[in-house]
């Protein structure tokens, strides 16, 4: 997709010392969270105790970082309007915008504390000044990326699973068969769900539900962890064992998707996921459970929506067009560990070099 622009100057004072007025494009995603690990030390009595310490975990992929001048000044800028306008391509496969911040995500992932996870796309406009003390004119403006949404189409699956109670006494199984009327949602529409269930087994289904759920996963420092949020869920009654609900009378359950929904992202230490799970709540056995995977969007706003209107006199002088193309992710993934993981050593992860760095600053 090609993102067009233009970087707009009104000059109200002489501007000297400018080598020229440019533009800077980046992205990348970024994850710091901590987590609490268990270790052993040795007492002063010669025996030995666990502890818990929480360590610092962080990663950074960035898909690219170019600056582009749009034009040599090489002197000043006199007062006056300039207008530079440019284009470029984004390269195909970018993962979609995602911003998280929990500091209470440890309650369903124990041990884990999030302090910040994001992909996050920008363009700074800047003015160049050569010399000491000269600092850059600069303004910066945020760039949302949606991942494309599937083809549409319904999605059906079916799943027969082992009803084992206590964990190995088998006692039957249960059958799923699950269609959904789409592949994906926009934030604030409904989801129709129609649901067979078998209870082929010999101990009662207490009851069905589904649900919306949503999953997080960040990868740092060789660590994976993951977290599934129920989201929006429905209750139906449960099934007698040799009952069933489905054949002409299948369960038809609407699901209403939050207009907060955040949309997926599929990147290399992010990925922000959703599904609609079907799950049998069964007493002293675990849950047999279906999950059909879907996308969440959202629609490009309208374009009158964020077109700003020209002040009065406004009356640019115009530059020719800049266009450039994005070069394709292939920078290294920077990963960090706790003081003395792998110091001094690189890793292979996910196919790319892995650089220990010490902890960077968070903002």
């Amino acid at each position: 997709e090609t993102v067009t622009g233009t970087l707009e100057l009104w000059i109200t004072n002489p501007v000297d010392s400018v080598e020229h007025v440019g533009l800077k494009v980046s992205g990348k995603e970024h994850v710091y969270y901590h987590e609490e690990v268990t270790r052993t030390r040795n007492k002063p009595d010669g025996g030995t105790e666990t502890y818990h310490e929480r360590v610092p975990r962080w990663a950074t992929n960035e898909f690219f970082k170019v600056r582009i001048p749009l034009a040599p000044i090489n002197g000043g800028l006199m007062p006056g309007q300039y207008a530079f306008p440019f284009s470029f391509q984004l390269p195909p496969g970018l993962p979609g915008s995602f911003d998280f911040a929990d500091y209470g995500w440890g309650r369903e992932t124990v041990g884990v504390h999030v302090d910040r996870a994001f992909c996050r796309y920008r363009i700074t406009g800047y003015v160049h000044r050569s010399g000491w003390f000269k600092s850059d004119l600069k303004h910066k403006q945020t760039l949302v990326i949606q991942e494309a949404p599937p083809p549409p189409a319904a999605q059906f699956s079916e799943k027969t699973g082992g009803v084992n109670i206590c964990c190995c006494i088998n006692k039957g199984t249960c059958h799923f068969k699950m269609t959904t009327d789409n592949n994906h949602y926009m934030p604030g529409t409904q989801a129709v769900v129609l649901a067979e269930c078998e209870n082929n087994s010999e101990v009662e289904v207490k009851s069905i539900h589904v649900e919306l759920v949503q999953k997080i996963r960040f990868r740092a420092g060789g660590t994976h962890q993951r977290e599934n949020i129920v989201s929006r869920g429905m209750t139906s009654q449960g099934l007698q064992p040799g009952e069933s609900h489905g054949g002409n009378a299948p369960l038809h359950i609407p699901i209403p998707v939050p207009p907060t929904m955040a949309p997926q992202c599929h990147g290399r230490i992010i990925t922000n996921s959703y599904g609609i799970r079907i799950r049998a709540n069964i007493a002293w056995a675990p849950d047999v459970t279906l999950t059909i995977p879907i996308a969440i969007w959202r629609p490009p706003p309208n374009p009158a929506s964020y077109q700003i209107q020209a002040p009065p006199g406004w009356n640019p002088q115009r530059n020719q067009v800049v266009s450039f193309q994005l070069p394709m992710p292939g920078q290294p993934i920077v990963q960090g560990y706790e003081y003395g993981d792998m110091a001094g050593a690189a890793a292979q992860w996910d196919g790319r070099q892995v650089v220990p760095q010490g902890p960077p600053a968070v903002a």
